[in-house]
């Protein structure tokens, strides 16, 4: 044969199917209150499958298989203690400006 066995070979080996992207979205992430800002780090997805959201002073977990989504904390009213007496201080409400999920691991840092 007139050409190398390996451009034989690449002639014939079966071809890469084409990538097809869908043109309309499967599912819909609704979060009114995301932060439009680009120091911001306010979804990660974690290893497991679970998508964590930073909205506002609130923080919601979303699993991916079963569209379950749960608060997971609201930081809108925070009580810190006070130093030597037994009453506590409530201090305005806090936003969340990042979360991430350790890698292989059910941790999130907020």
């Amino acid at each position: 044969s007139p050409l190398p066995n390996a451009s034989v070979h690449l002639l014939y080996s079966p071809k890469k199917s084409i990538r097809r992207i869908p043109k309309v979205p499967y599912k819909v992430l609704d979060a009114p209150d995301l932060h439009d800002d680009f120091y911001l780090n306010l979804i990660d997805w974690s290893s497991s499958n679970v998508l964590s959201v930073g909205l506002g002073a609130c923080v919601y977990l979303c699993n991916a298989q079963s569209n379950n989504v749960q608060l997971l904390c609201d930081l809108t009213h925070t009580q810190l203690p006070s130093g030597s007496g037994s009453q506590s201080s409530i201090v305005g409400s806090d936003t969340v400006t990042s979360v991430a999920w350790a890698d292989w691991s059910n941790i999130l840092a907020v």
